[in-house]
C-alpha cells in the first residue's frame, strides 16, 4: 500500500501539502494548548505550583509523536 503524501520536506522541518497534515499540526496545537490549561488549572485548584512545571512533558511528547507522523508522511 502506497504512503499519502501530507508534509514536504523543507529545510529543517516540514511543510503540510495535504489537508491531513495541516489537521495533524493544528490538532498538536490544541492539543498542547488543553494540556497547558489543564495542569494550570490543577496548580490552581490544588494550590501545588509544582504541578504547573510539568507542562513540558505533555509537550515534549505530542512535539515527537507529530515529528514521526510528518516523517512518514513526507517526501
Amino acid at each position: 500500500m502506497d504512503r499519502e503524501i501530507w508534509f514536504r520536506k523543507w529545510l529543517f522541518g516540514y511543510v503540510p501539502v495535504h489537508w491531513k497534515g495541516l489537521a495533524l499540526i493544528l490538532g498538536a496545537v490544541v492539543a498542547v494548548l488543553g494540556c497547558f490549561l489543564v495542569l494550570v488549572a490543577c496548580a490552581q485548584y490544588f494550590q501545588r505550583p509544582a504541578i504547573a512545571f510539568t507542562i513540558p512533558v505533555p509537550f515534549i511528547y505530542i512535539l515527537i509523536t507529530a515529528l514521526r507522523i510528518a516523517q512518514r508522511h513526507a517526501v
